[in-house]
């Protein structure tokens, strides 16, 4: 059996490289196996099938970050997951929070505060819940939540709501939708400062006068977009993002003090929305579209 292991080995390695997405189950990667193995043991697909299930993350960090990570894994303070999301803190001399979305078991998305991509905490997260097993725990905790009852469930989380008031309110403030507001004069004065901005000037390359752009919107997401969020109009402070994005993005200055001071403030905004409100799928995709350029250079 040793052997055939090893055999099956060097070709789920292939598969790993060629044909991950394909194998969703142990008949799929039986088919596969059966091609170059004449005997199979149900006992080396399932030894395989761990293999390819595995969430390959080490690709993605360096060698010198992928042993930083061992250090750093001592500062993490907690790991939440839920619904494919892995949120964690992180505190040594500085608190720095990494979130990672993971789907069909291949990482989307990662982010973290200290503003570097593939960075020394995003590597030590994702080792803490590997070695933890943690995504594995979450996906027998969810297939139990689909087995009970809504009912259930339902009575079970008032009960669990109730007995914990801070819990209670983190709830309302995630899923209560609040009436919207007349949002037309935010619009109307971010346009407004858009328009005020037209011009080029013997510094700037780009559509807008970045100086007077990059200021004014810097002010706007201070005041406006904070009021907003205070007011919980989360659905309006998500489209006023998405307007200013198509501006900071397009106007990229990474040498001019207002435009970096602009972009991380938007940042700031966004990280604290996507914690603080439950966004849909397609925002959560146009959030990170949005942030993606900007964190780059922040």
């Amino acid at each position: 059996m040793l052997e055939c292991i090893l055999e099956c080995l060097q070709i789920a390695k292939v598969i790993l490289l060629n044909e991950r997405k394909h194998i969703q189950s142990h008949g799929t990667l039986f088919h596969v196996l059966r091609k170059s193995v004449v005997f199979i043991d149900i006992r080396v697909i399932d030894i395989i099938m761990k293999i390819v299930d595995k969430l390959n993350w080490e690709d993605k960090f360096s060698n010198e970050v992928i042993n930083q990570s061992f250090w750093y894994m001592n500062s993490i303070v907690e790991v939440i997951i839920s619904e494919g999301y892995i949120n964690a803190n992180l505190q040594k001399s500085t608190h720095f929070h990494v979130s990672i979305h993971i789907k069909d078991n291949e990482i989307t998305y990662m982010f973290c505060t200290c503003g570097k991509d593939n960075c020394k905490h995003q590597a030590a997260v994702l080792r803490y819940v590997e070695e933890n097993n943690l995504l594995e725990k979450e996906s027998d905790f969810l297939d139990l939540i689909k087995t009970v009852d809504d009912n259930h469930l339902r009575e079970y989380f008032i009960n669990v709501l109730n007995e914990d008031p801070v819990l209670k309110e983190d709830f309302i403030r995630k899923f209560k939708k609040e009436p919207k507001i007349d949002s037309k004069p935010y619009f109307d004065k971010l346009k407004q400062i858009i328009e005020k901005s037209k011009g080029k000037n013997y510094y700037d390359f780009g559509y807008y006068d970045i100086d007077v752009l990059a200021d004014e919107i810097h002010n706007f997401l201070c005041d406006e977009i904070f009021e907003l969020m205070g007011i919980h109009q989360y659905e309006v402070v998500f489209e006023l993002l998405d307007c200013i994005a198509d501006v900071l993005n397009d106007e990229m200055y990474v040498d001019n003090d207002n435009w970096y001071y602009a972009c991380d403030e938007y940042l700031q905004i966004a990280y604290s929305l996507e914690e603080t409100y439950v966004l849909s799928d397609e925002q959560l995709d146009k959030l990170e579209c949005n942030t993606s350029f900007m964190r780059k250079y922040i």
